[in-house]
């Protein structure tokens, strides 16, 4: 008798690891640069939205948690703060520069939501198509390309909504 659930669950758990590593140097990172603790927060928020939203998704689409779905949020949990971060910058400089705050989140997200935008479409425009091989590697990568374009389009969503309204208040 042959256990092959152990390999699988074994591999399962390196990759939520991996994500979780991933979470923590992704917010390092952005503290380190960002050298401000709210604006890592605000941008920070937008890792769990963008997964959990990915989750959400997956689970509407009918995927399974395993390794190639776990494989593709590690790959996208640095893609997913991209957008927050841009937005949150604009919007942090405009405060600076002595905008109210609600006047600059409004004012900072449009000044760079069409590059926000094209950012994600980019991204999208890669690992689109990966969804749609066909054949038994089609199989396989559907779930890989979904799942990294549910993400990213939480995280659009997150960027354009959640980080300028708490970068207002």
């Amino acid at each position: 008798v042959h256990d092959g659930t152990r390999p699988i669950l074994e591999g399962v758990k390196e990759a939520r690891q991996a994500i979780q590593f991933g979470v923590i140097l992704t917010i390092a990172v952005v503290f380190l640069f960002l050298g401000n603790l709210r604006s890592t927060l605000i941008t920070g928020i937008a890792l769990p939205n963008s997964l959990l939203g990915a989750f959400l998704l997956m689970w509407v689409a009918g995927f399974s948690v395993n390794i190639v779905t776990f494989s593709a949020l590690s790959l996208a949990v640095g893609l997913l703060i991209d957008d927050a971060i841009v937005v949150r910058e604009s919007i942090f400089r405009r405060i600076e520069s002595g905008e109210p705050p609600a006047e600059a989140s409004v004012r900072g997200t449009q000044d760079v939501a069409l590059a926000v935008v094209a950012t994600t479409l980019t991204v999208l425009s890669v690992f689109g198509p990966i969804a749609f091989l066909r054949g038994l590697i089609g199989q396989f990568f559907r779930q890989f390309g979904l799942t990294i374009c549910f993400a990213m389009l939480i995280s659009l969503l997150d960027s354009l909504t959640m980080a300028p309204m708490l970068s207002a208040y």
